[in-house]
């Protein structure tokens, strides 16, 4: 299902909402829902998400077998909402599919520690480490500082 910006609208009242799919009767958001559209909301100011079908067709023909392989090797962010994949638009170099080196040096360092919907969460959430600002605010000015982020995490959830 493709939500549109009305979707999205409502979604963001503060009171319950209701999707309504294809047969037209409304149906009540779940959390996973919510989760999907705070992601969404996150990751507006850096490029914004994409269905996975939308970014294989950067490449026609060898688009889609190329990014399931990035998705299924956890090369590339990637998150599922309701039976697709979507992916954070700010790690593609340009039109490509290709992954920007610090983007893949910082999934690297994450993929082991946190499952996909975590990783996906880690780059828009606030980090005591960067001021209290999200990596990917802070990514631009000093990669540094938000790849040291990354890797205090991954080595403070190890066991």
């Amino acid at each position: 299902m493709h939500v549109s910006t009305i979707d999205i609208r409502e979604a963001a009242a503060p009171a319950l909402f209701y999707l309504r799919p294809n047969w037209g009767r409304p149906v009540e958001a779940g959390a996973r829902d919510l989760d999907f559209l705070a992601l969404a909301e996150g990751y507006r100011a850096f490029g914004g998400i994409a269905a996975s079908a939308e970014m294989a067709g950067r490449l026609p023909g060898a688009g889609i077998s190329r990014l399931a392989r990035g998705i299924v090797a956890r090369e590339v962010i990637s998150f599922e909402w309701r039976g697709e994949y979507w992916l954070p638009r700010f790690q593609f170099e340009g039109e490509g599919l290709t992954v920007a080196a610090d983007a893949a040096l910082l999934i690297a360092e994450l993929a082991a520690a946190l499952d996909d919907g975590e990783l996906a969460q880690w780059f828009v959430t606030t980090n005591a480490w960067l001021g209290e600002r999200v990596p990917l605010q802070v990514m631009p000015t000093d990669f540094e500082r938000v790849h040291d982020a990354a890797r205090s995490f991954r080595f403070a959830c190890r066991d």
